[in-house]
């Protein structure tokens, strides 16, 4: 048994070294095919790219994989070797032995290697604590063909790790770790005749040595039947546990929780992409594409242009520029998708520059930021998150009590959820007690009664049917598993308000049955829809009362519904009337269906408004003029559902505007008349007047000297010419008059200067001796009719010369300003007579004079035509004066020709 035993003991030994080389190997490379993995994650990419030290998502991203069994110290590093974020506490600043990685010449892709950092020497005898055996691995971050950085990996490779089945046990055996070719020898002493194997690996340049002392062997011996007796019993307990327990929770699951966050991770990032110096795609992420509705592969090759939209291209260029110059730059356009819709993005474009200093492209970083979040909808995921860490803090409580980092972090975010979601969360257990409540439940409460909340029902107070009242929902809840009600509730600080409730039943990881409830405060929603109800009550009464018949058609059904005030209007009784489109067109004039069904068809097409006016046929036969508005409701694919509206019966507007019509056309028969009646009075009165003053004037000069010394007939002929010649002015100036409305004469640009130049030459003002001045300043330019505005200057510019003191010499001054109306205010000032208040109304009436022929002549139409043109031009005309001290005469002029010139 003895020889059996120690030939066991040695065969075990050799196979013991040789086995640790084959799985230290296998264990090495599976890490480093799941630090690759790491490797090719977004996130670790944006951030070499990016350059970006201390990155928060990436330090929650390596506390993950800290999940692994052997928890590994994760380090990142950018292409020169500088640390941009490290969980490992030795301050290790250099990592230039990773820089080889980065050439993208070399055919290796990893390094892997014993630690420097400790003692690479460790055994497990009991009550021995040495040093770690540490191996760090480091894989290249690879963007495009590019090496960009490195992921390095500091990790535990203890026999105990790297068997995991517990072949190697204290107080049996010992092993050793060293980095040469030879072994560090430790206290020998206290190995009696040691049994030692030795393998030396040359991947890693390290020696295994596994060693068995004899003291160790004899116990081993002695052990052994009692191992045997109860070894098949603990194997089999060993072997089921650790099936269900390690194998899954302690190797597969790890695993696929870091898988299912890194796609999660990789699909949140934003996009990349690279660009060659000719604008095109070389290579782009689907983060990057997707917002622009392409894969990946179809933008390769294209130019960049092809998902910006044409008004942004210039700015980006702007922007590109300044990349050129700064080597970064950050800007937000607008992009076109594929089915030429438009996004919103922010782009972070940096340059790429080769060995050489070349620049070979850029790298452009894209956000989508067309969609911005509603509060409404911000809350309901805070609340689908909350359901979501609830299920992971039950599955997961006893790795919180173990210490898990991770699961902390869930439990911390869960509690920041719990609070920060503004309607009032809670937990109860089967007594009703709550057990748990976020701040927004707690705050109904006074500060002073706060702490006393949880742990109590909160029904102290209420009666015992109150009290099963209150608690109706909670049961049917704990039965059910989920109960929802509006419940009216009165709070502490005695106002009722609405909650909506719901209530949901879940277990605790020992069991226990709890309901979760979330009241959401939907007072305000409440008084609003009785407001609006309300509101609808009073329309209905009013529609009722008023004169207004209301109409509803559904284009899905074709049912067409009429008011009763609709069906008073049009005359249809209830028991005629059919609810159709066909009828409702059927009921149409004749000259008016086409136009009527073509603008309702324009509506529900183009959306349009939908307001005419038409007759309708009676029941009795006649028609009633009607006034129709409506407004259609379309759906999400734009096609109308459903079309309302109104009709007012508009007939005695109408006859009213018939009649008006027809008077206004006997108005302008008679006006035409009168217009022409004037104008042959006036052409054929010109005719005797001239006869009689010009033979008048030949008499006089043919009697000759008989006249000589008759004083009394000289003043006859005189008489009778200047009568003639005040005859001739008046009827001119009658015509003018006249004229005013029918000058078609077309609008033009006109220059006030210009006509205040023509009239001074006109009057021959300044000329020789003459003391009179006319004088001007900045006036502006016009549009209107360029003879009547000649002649409205000249009347007032006459006047004002004309009605002075015998003492003094006349002087007018024209200017003009801005009123800030859009008119132009135009100002004839001058020094002369003056008019009194009283009379500054009545002189622009027709044949309205306040003086004599004797004192100063005129025909009293002049500032009758004035008036006119001014109000023909859209304007008005006033004048501000006192008696003796001179008179403004103001008139405004539109700074835009008016559309139309009134008559």
């Amino acid at each position: 048994m003895n020889d059996s035993f120690d030939r066991l003991q040695e065969k075990q030994s050799t196979q013991s070294a040789q086995d640790f080389s084959l799985k230290l190997s296998t264990y090495l490379q599976n890490r480093l095919s799941v630090l690759n993995d790491l490797a090719s994650s977004a996130l670790i990419t944006n951030t070499v790219l990016l350059g970006e030290k201390n990155n928060p998502a990436l330090a929650d991203f390596f506390h993950v994989a800290r999940l692994l069994g052997e928890d590994p110290s994760l380090t990142l590093v950018d292409f020169n070797g500088n640390v941009l974020l490290t969980e490992v506490n030795d301050n290790t600043d250099s990592y230039r032995w990773v820089l080889p990685l980065l050439e993208a010449s070399l055919s290796d892709v990893s390094v892997v290697q014993p630690s420097e950092i400790v003692n690479f020497i460790t055994a497990d005898s009991a009550g021995v604590a040495l040093e770690i055996p540490l191996f760090e691995l480091a894989v290249p971050v690879i963007y495009g063909k590019s090496r960009d950085g490195v992921l390095i990996a500091r990790i535990d490779a203890s026999p105990s790790v790297v068997y995991r089945d517990g072949l190697i046990k204290s107080g049996v055996s010992e092993v050793q770790y060293s980095k040469q070719n030879n072994m560090i020898s430790s206290d020998v002493d206290s190995i009696a005749l040691p049994d030692k194997k030795t393998v030396f690996i040359d991947t890693y340049e390290i020696s295994f040595s596994h060693i068995v002392s004899q003291e160790n062997v004899q116990k081993s011996k002695q052990e052994l039947w009692v191992r045997l007796s109860v070894g098949a019993f603990i194997s089999a307990l060993v072997m089921c546990f650790g099936l269900f327990f390690l194998g899954r929770k302690s190797i597969l699951q790890p695993y696929i929780k870091l898988a299912t966050l890194q796609n999660a991770v990789s699909k949140a990032v934003e996009g990349i992409s690279f660009i060659d110096p000719s604008g095109c795609y070389v290579s782009l992420n689907q983060a990057y594409a997707a917002p622009a509705g392409y894969l990946p592969e179809e933008l390769e090759g294209k130019p960049w242009s092809v998902t910006v939209h044409p008004d942004d291209m210039p700015m980006l260029n702007e922007a590109y520029q300044q990349m050129l110059d700064e080597g970064s730059v950050v800007a937000e356009a607008r992009g076109v998708r594929k089915d030429g819709s438009t996004f919103y993005k922010q782009v972070t474009m940096i340059t790429q520059y080769n060995g050489d200093g070349e620049m070979i492209g850029h790298h452009c970083f894209l956000k989508d930021i067309t969609e911005r979040k509603e509060e409404e909808a911000g809350r309901e995921e805070l609340i689908q998150a909350l359901a979501r860490t609830n299920d992971n803090l039950i599955d997961s409580q006893e790795k919180i009590l173990s210490g898990d980092k991770k699961l902390r972090t869930v439990l911390n975010f869960q509690s920041v959820v719990f609070d920060n979601v503004p309607d009032m969360l809670f937990v109860k257990d089967t007594e009703f007690r709550i057990v748990q409540a976020n701040e927004a439940f707690l705050n109904v409460y006074p500060e002073n009664m706060r702490s006393s909340v949880i742990g109590s029902t909160c029904l102290e107070g209420y009666k015992e049917d109150e009290r099963e009242e209150f608690l109706f929902f909670d049961r049917i809840a704990f039965d059910k598993g989920f109960s929802e009600t509006e419940e009216s509730i009165l709070f502490p600080d005695g106002k009722y308000r609405t909650l909506l409730t719901k209530k949901v039943r879940f277990k605790d990881e020992q069991g226990e049955v709890f309901i979760l409830g979330v009241a959401s405060d939907i007072t305000q929603i409440k008084q609003a829809q009785q407001e609006l109800l309300k509101s609808e009550q009073r329309y209905e009464v009013a529609v009722k009362g008023s004169s207004v018949g209301l109409w509803d058609f559904d284009v899905l059904t074709g049912e067409l519904y009429w008011s009763d005030r609709f069906k008073q209007i049009v005359g249809v009784a209830d028991s005629d009337f059919t609810g159709t489109l066909e009828e409702f067109a059927g009921r149409l004039h004749p000259e008016d269906e086409e136009r009527v069904l073509s603008q309702f068809n324009l509506h529900l097409s183009n959306k349009a408004p939908y307001n005419v006016e038409y007759r309708f046929r009676k029941e009795d036969g006649d028609y009633v003029w009607v006034h129709a508005e409506g407004q259609a409701l379309w759906n999400e694919e734009g096609q109308p559902i459903r079309v309302a509206g109104s009709v007012e019966d508009i007939t005695k507007r109408k006859s009213s505007e018939i009649e008006r019509e027809k008077l206004i056309d006997k108005l302008a028969e008679s006006n035409e008349g009168l217009e022409h009646f004037a104008f042959v009075c006036s052409h054929d009165l010109q005719e005797p007047l001239r006869i009689i003053r010009s033979f008048s004037e030949r008499l006089q000069k043919h009697m000759g000297d008989s006249l000589d010394g008759d004083d009394k007939a000289q003043l006859y002929f005189k008489f009778i010419v200047d009568g003639a010649a005040r005859a001739q002015v008046l009827i001119a100036d009658i015509l003018t008059y006249s004229r005013v409305d029918n000058d078609t004469q077309p609008l033009e640009e006109v220059s006030p200067e210009t006509l205040v130049e023509a009239v001074k030459q006109h009057l021959q003002v300044g000329f020789e001796d003459d003391k009179r001045q006319v004088i001007y300043s900045d006036l502006p330019l016009v549009v209107g009719n360029k003879t009547q505005i000649y002649q409205l200057l000249q009347n007032l510019i006459n006047n004002g010369l004309k009605y002075q003191p015998a003492d003094r010499d006349p002087s007018v001054y024209v200017s003009a300003v801005d009123d800030g109306q859009g008119y132009w205010q135009f100002t004839v000032k001058d020094n002369g007579i003056g008019i009194e208040p009283r009379y500054q109304k009545q002189i622009f009436d027709v044949f309205k004079r306040l003086h004599g022929q004797g004192e100063y002549s005129g025909t009293g139409v002049g500032l009758a035509i004035c008036k006119k043109v001014v109000e023909r031009h859209g304007g008005r005309l006033w004048v501000e004066s006192e008696k003796e001290q001179g008179a403004s005469f103001h008139f405004t002029l539109p700074k835009k020709a008016p559309i139309e010139i009134e008559s």
